[in-house]
């Protein structure tokens, strides 16, 4: 069965993601990338912490509710839904990270988190290789970590007789608190960052289970809904980056979301006759895939000589990366149909 406003909410935060990608430079510098403007932009800041608190964790969820509807079909076995998510996931970081990140990065010099401007390209490779050096492809590790936890954790919560909201809730927040608290010594593979993305995945399993009560409930009572959900975030605004106040936070924006896309899914079909729209929905996972370093090598090689206003230069970013990005995904699909493969 398919979903508009899961497919809506999807191609939203891959498009978002982009954008924020190409605003970071003028935030409050974080250890995410080594290039930022020389003094930071309060509206930078804002759009950053929104992001940072809203788009995966809301892709998240939605993730969490498409495996939940495939899950409970039981057309697949846990097994295959493991090598489904290591095709999906696995296989675009492994050769995204070793044919396309780490030679850009290595042939440009571009610094970033794990990566040093001057490090070799066989140094290069084995950072990725080691999950050491993953940029913005350790969003495909920490979905398939948090994949194969719900993937072992259902199956047992099944055989035990116990697949409830409750038990699965509060298995979630132990394993989150479990990581949160004892995995910061690993550095490999992004397993340390998936304590948040654990409940927010699990939301959405919640959510698809109980879609036609929720579903109903936020179409009787859209205002209440929305402002209630809106007065929490802005309560716990101030604790966003405490754990478990972080995490809540995190939940509240995710629902917050589902709630603002299931009300207006109506509007789907008239997205989708637009072919722009169309083409990034079909194409959003390769763009987000080949989207970077796009942003950075404009702001390294347009940014001073420029020298234009942040808005003014943030737009230029975002157009140059989309149209880049664009015409990279396009090539890519030339050259899957010339060698008769699916890449």
């Amino acid at each position: 069965m398919y979903y508009p406003h899961i497919a809506m909410l999807k191609t939203k935060c891959l498009f978002l993601v982009v954008v924020m990608h190409c605003v970071m430079f003028f935030a409050t510098p974080f250890p995410f990338w080594k290039l930022y403007a020389d003094s930071a932009q309060p509206l930078a800041d804002l759009i950053t912490a929104i992001s940072g608190t809203t788009l995966i964790q809301s892709f998240m969820m939605a993730s969490g509710f498409l495996f939940a509807a495939a899950w409970d079909s039981g057309k697949r076995t846990p097994l295959q839904h493991l090598l489904h998510r290591g095709r999906r996931l696995l296989l675009p970081w492994f050769g995204v990270g070793m044919l396309w990140v780490a030679p850009l990065y290595w042939l440009f010099s571009i610094p970033a988190f794990g990566h040093p401007a001057d490090t070799s390209l066989v140094d290069t490779w084995k950072s990725v290789a080691l999950g050491l050096f993953t940029d913005h492809l350790w969003f495909l590790l920490v979905l398939f970590w948090v994949t194969v936890f719900w993937i072992a954790a259902l199956g047992v919560l099944k055989k035990c007789g116990h697949d409830t909201a409750v038990a699965g809730g509060m298995v979630a927040l132990v394993a989150a608190l479990c990581v949160q608290n004892y995995g910061q010594w690993i550095k490999w593979y992004c397993l340390w960052e998936v304590p948040a993305y654990i409940l927010c995945y699990y939301l959405g399993i919640v959510i698809f289970r109980n879609r036609e009560s929720l579903d109903a409930m936020c179409r009787k009572h859209p205002l209440a809904l929305g402002a209630g959900l809106l007065a929490m975030i802005i309560l716990l605004w101030p604790y966003a980056f405490a754990p478990v106040s972080g995490w809540a936070l995190s939940l509240l924006c995710a629902l917050l979301m589902y709630h603002m896309f299931l009300l207006t899914a109506g509007l789907y079909p008239l997205l989708h006759s637009i072919s722009l729209f169309a083409w990034f929905e079909r194409n959003g996972f390769r763009f987000y895939l080949f989207h970077l370093p796009t942003p950075l090598l404009v702001f390294m090689w347009l940014y001073k000589p420029l020298q234009l206003p942040p808005a003014a230069f943030v737009l230029l970013n975002v157009a140059i990366t989309l149209a880049v990005t664009a015409a990279i995904v396009a090539a890519s699909r030339k050259l899957e149909e010339k060698l008769g493969i699916r890449l």
